[in-house]
């Protein structure tokens, strides 16, 4: 009874932490993630272990500690690995290779990430599309990966690709908040490419299956400012002059 409390309260507090996280507050959802690592360390499982410590990698890459993040992540990973036989050991281990990537891409190594996120493929390969521990591991989760790696700072125009190739219907299956994330990504690359008709398009789409995350979103409000610059003389003005009222950007 004890290790099954402590399980639940593990991946309650993943839960928590993510969507504390994309309601704005990324320093509470580092906290709460480290309470999950306090349940994992009492429970002793390897996987849960896993999960805590991707939970805490994630809630420090929302604060921009990359670096941190990645030591999370990385040691995780070779915790993890004699007891990938367990169940869902392999997914997990992939995710904690996908945030090893993701680190990696962020602080500028991208041999290092590109090399993490083939490892990540090969094990996606074995697991296929899997719903374990609401993580969403599989081949389509780490294309959405790709696609938000390279909406900024990688090859947007590689972003817009990969994202033209993903059914937004198998992510919503899983998480309509994961397939707004998806298409905000979707959104942040068109705009760097000055296909404002289209971005803005992506955004109202998020915002329909996600409205808190997509308003209360940085990466929205930073998408949405340059949408405005770009495009008061265009088509879709008024569309984008309500997504700024309801973002809090002034027109």
């Amino acid at each position: 009874m004890r290790d099954r409390a402590l399980e639940a309260l593990v991946l309650a507090q993943d839960t928590a932490s993510f969507v504390i996280r994309y309601l704005g507050d990324p320093a509470s959802a580092v906290m709460i993630a480290d309470r999950g690592r306090q349940a994992a360390t009492y429970l002793q499982d390897p996987v849960m272990l896993g999960l805590a410590a991707w939970s805490q990698a994630h809630a420090a890459s929302g604060c921009g500690l990359y670096a941190r993040a990645l030591r999370i992540a990385e040691r995780a990973r070779t915790d993890l690995e004699p007891h990938t036989g367990r169940p869902h050991g392999q997914e997990m281990l992939g995710q904690l290779y996908m945030m090893t990537g993701f680190t990696k891409w962020a602080l500028g190594d991208t041999a290092a990430a590109e090399a993490a996120i083939a490892e990540a493929e090969r094990i996606s390969r074995v697991t296929g599309q899997s719903r374990a521990l609401g993580l969403n591991f599989g081949p389509t989760a780490i294309d959405v990966w790709r696609v938000s790696m390279n909406a900024d700072v990688g090859d947007p125009r590689a972003a817009v690709q990969i994202a033209r190739d993903i059914d937004p219907t198998g992510i919503a299956a899983v998480s309509r908040s994961r397939q707004a994330a998806f298409y905000v990504d979707t959104a942040r690359a068109l705009s760097n490419l000055n296909k404002d008709t289209e971005a803005l398009r992506m955004l109202l789409n998020a915002e329909r299956l996600a409205p808190q995350r997509v308003r209360l979103s940085p990466l929205v409000t930073e998408t949405v400012r340059h949408l405005l610059e770009q495009s008061r003389r265009k088509a879709g003005w008024t569309e984008l002059r309500a997504l700024c009222e309801r973002v809090g950007v002034r027109p």
